[in-house]
């Protein structure tokens, strides 16, 4: 296998069973800190 290089990350996309719980896993277990929420375009509020 060969290794791909990367110069970063631009964003990352995760959809959870449960809004809170993903959040508290990313931001409690792993560090990761919740900074935008981006709205459901096909579901307007």
């Amino acid at each position: 296998m060969q290794k791909l290089q990367s110069q970063g990350v631009h964003h990352i996309t995760l959809v959870g069973a449960g809004r809170q719980t993903s959040i508290d896993f990313w931001e409690g277990v792993l560090g990761m800190p919740f900074i935008f929420e981006q709205p459901n375009l096909d579901k307007p509020r």
